[in-house]
């Protein structure tokens, strides 16, 4: 573990990504335990319900998949358990117990509805099994949704737009002269839980000044993986500055929490990336003409390629002359839609 030689230990409240104790946060904790340890068994990370919630779908089919995955849909098979009065038998196709897998995909009434929407429910039971006798983890879990909500898809438009929300270029632009510019980014896969890191730095006159990718293998969860390897990148640009002596500096990344925990006496990123970036945001704190900014995506897309092509080659590689064919075109690429503006 990265250990800053700044700061002061301090506590953290582990139930808050920020490490804040609020009654909130120990509400949720409580309500976490509860329904996932005594209901499901297992912990269904946020992820799958940030998927779940942004999905396009009407909100009531919303709700239902949130019963499925909490395996709280009043079927008879749940009722009959606690009012023996209850017939627990499928009263559709009186063959077999009314369960949740059963009232979905085993039923051949269910089974009929499937076949009338096209859904081919044979692949979907082989592909995901039972419903209900998989324990739900963030993988597994995601793909169901996709992949159940895809074969049903709701052609909906939404009309809603924050207007408010701050527009990032979609093209890089060069630093001012005397300024050198460091774009970096770190994607996380979330089936290995591996990250990868991409670099690169050009000058005000768009030459490239160095590239530089890194391939991970520590491994971390997805609640904190993702900012923990875009923080590593953020350590190995402000290596590149120190170490080639440069006093002015930018640098470009798209994650937004990461540069909102630089200037922010709170930080926004996960408590137990905190250790990665104090360090490094006394660095910026100290340097009056190092700056950090928020990117789109698409203006940061070389980094993004260059932390692919480390992932996929599973090595690390570093050039400042020489460059490969595909990084050069990379580069070309990206002066030619700047050029444009």
């Amino acid at each position: 573990m990265y250990v800053p030689d700044t700061g002061d230990d301090y506590l953290v409240w582990k139930p808050d990504r920020r490490g804040k104790f609020s009654v909130k946060s120990a509400y949720n904790a409580i309500c976490i335990n509860h329904v996932n340890n005594a209901i499901i068994g297992d912990y269904i990370p946020i992820e799958v319900w940030k998927k779940l919630w942004h999905t396009r779908v009407p909100h009531r089919v919303q709700l239902f998949i949130w019963k499925c995955l909490r395996d709280i849909v009043p079927v008879r098979g749940k009722l009959a358990v606690y009012k023996p009065d209850i017939d627990a038998q499928c009263s559709l196709c009186t063959h077999g117990t009314e369960t949740l897998s059963h009232l979905l995909v085993e039923c051949t009434y269910a089974r009929s509805i499937w076949n009338s929407l096209n859904v081919n429910i044979s692949d979907v039971i082989q592909n995901f099994e039972s419903l209900q006798d998989v324990k739900p983890n963030m993988h597994s879990t995601l793909s169901r949704i996709y992949n159940l909500i895809k074969q049903c898809e709701f052609n909906t438009n939404s009309s809603s737009i924050n207007r408010n929300r701050c527009i990032l270029p979609k093209v890089w632009f060069s630093p001012d002269t005397g300024y050198i510019k460091v774009n970096i980014d770190a994607p996380y896969v979330y089936e290995t839980r591996k990250g990868s890191i991409g670099l690169i730095v050009r000058d005000h006159a768009g030459y490239a000044l160095a590239v530089k990718g890194f391939s991970l293998e520590e491994e971390m969860e997805a609640e904190v993986g993702a900012e923990h390897f875009e923080c590593k990148a953020l350590i190995k640009a402000v290596e590149w500055i120190e170490e080639h002596g440069f006093n002015k500096g930018i640098v470009e990344t798209d994650c937004k929490n990461l540069v909102n925990s630089i200037h922010n006496e709170d930080p926004q990123v996960h408590w137990f990336n905190h250790h990665l970036f104090l360090s490094v945001r006394n660095k910026f704190l100290n340097n009056e003409f190092w700056f950090r900014k928020l990117v789109n995506r698409l203006s940061n897309s070389i980094a993004h390629e260059l932390a692919r092509k480390a992932r996929l080659k599973a090595n690390n590689f570093s050039f400042s002359f020489n460059y490969l064919p595909d990084i050069v075109k990379w580069i070309e690429d990206d002066d030619v839609l700047s050029r444009r503006i």
